[in-house]
């Protein structure tokens, strides 16, 4: 270990011609990412982007604190690259959602992969 005095952080350094162990990746992160929406707390409406390797089915839906679902903002299938979708803060019911927080899932519906994000909602 190397403590990094000027920026209070503790890095750990492994090279494996020194330990003999490779660092592995996980592979969700290369092949399916969610990004941390922006703007972030938002106002009117918040661009959300993902990344998948390959094109696939997919699901995003927005939930509050409770778990309860507010919006399925998309479902189908997205080409591979990085993908955009807009959500202007509107529940399923079409009523604008009240400020707080909610959670984003992005569900990779071929591989039965689950990603959330936090988002915050201000009035």
């Amino acid at each position: 270990p190397d403590y990094n005095e000027k920026k209070g952080k503790l890095y750990l350094y492994s090279y494996k011609n020194y330990t003999g162990i490779e660092k592995r990746e996980n592979n969700y992160i290369r092949e399916f990412k969610l990004y941390q929406n922006y703007p972030n707390p938002f106002n009117n409406a918040t661009v959300i982007s993902f990344y998948l390797n390959t094109a696939s089915k997919i699901r995003v839906n927005i939930y509050d604190l409770k778990g309860t679902l507010i919006k399925t903002l998309f479902t189908g299938t997205k080409l591979a690259g990085i993908n955009k979708l807009i959500w202007n803060g509107r529940t399923n019911s079409g009523k604008n959602a009240s400020s707080g927080v909610y959670f984003v899932k992005l569900s990779n519906l071929n591989k039965n992969i689950h990603l959330t994000q936090k988002i915050i909602l201000l009035k």
